[in-house]
């Protein structure tokens, strides 16, 4: 099963730079886990992402460019009673890595 990436909102994060996490589980297993065990155990990743768009004359589509990068942190443990929301990061399939 591929990873997914989730943005994870805590009562103590910072809501400018929420933490996000890197798991192969759906959002309904994530969420049944976290709740029947009290905790979720998942992999911490720094995620950034963008999308660019150039427009070349009025009789042309506007091209875009998506950038995805997900460098690994560490392993997290987020506790339910501090999670407020979890929303799953949709990554383009035709994302490229960052240009560095």
């Amino acid at each position: 099963m591929p990873d997914r990436y989730y943005k994870i909102r805590t009562d103590y994060s910072d809501p400018m730079k929420p933490p996000h996490i890197r798991d192969s589980r759906g959002m309904a297993e994530l969420m049944s886990d976290l709740h029947d065990d009290g905790y979720l155990v998942s992999e911490s990743v720094e995620v950034r992402y963008a999308v660019t768009g150039a427009n070349f004359g009025p009789d042309m589509p506007t091209q875009y460019a998506y950038y995805f990068e997900a460098k690994p942190l560490g392993e997290i443990a987020l506790l339910r009673p501090h999670v407020v929301e979890i929303a799953e990061v949709v990554v383009h399939p035709d994302s490229q890595p960052f240009p560095d």
